[in-house]
């Protein structure tokens, strides 16, 4: 269970027992934290251009993510590569698998 889902455990808890459910104010705060918590269950599991590496077109070229980089793919030069931390499409954070 994460920290989200730890504050809404608790939040909901706190709200039956104060409240009976009925205070407003709470609810409207319980509701954003599962809006968040979803985004962010989403968020970690990815999209097609971060997962399999899809590629998207920027100016008639290729674009694509590996790993931990976006790859600018170039006919008339060498391909740039940037490192990147979260990707650009779903927002998901990237990191480099390292073996053993």
């Amino acid at each position: 269970m994460n920290e989200i889902e730890q504050t809404i455990r608790e939040l909901q808890l706190y709200v039956d027992v104060r409240w009976g459910d009925s205070n407003d104010m709470f609810n409207l705060a319980l509701t954003t934290l599962r809006e968040k918590a979803e985004r962010e269950r989403e968020k970690a599991k990815g999209c097609e251009y971060c997962l399999t590496g899809k590629h998207f077109m920027s100016d008639g070229e290729p674009i694509y993510i590996f790993e931990n980089q976006i790859v600018a793919q170039s006919y008339n030069e060498s391909d740039n590569v940037a490192e990147i931390n979260f990707c650009p499409m779903c927002g998901k954070r990237l990191e480099v698998e390292h073996g053993n």
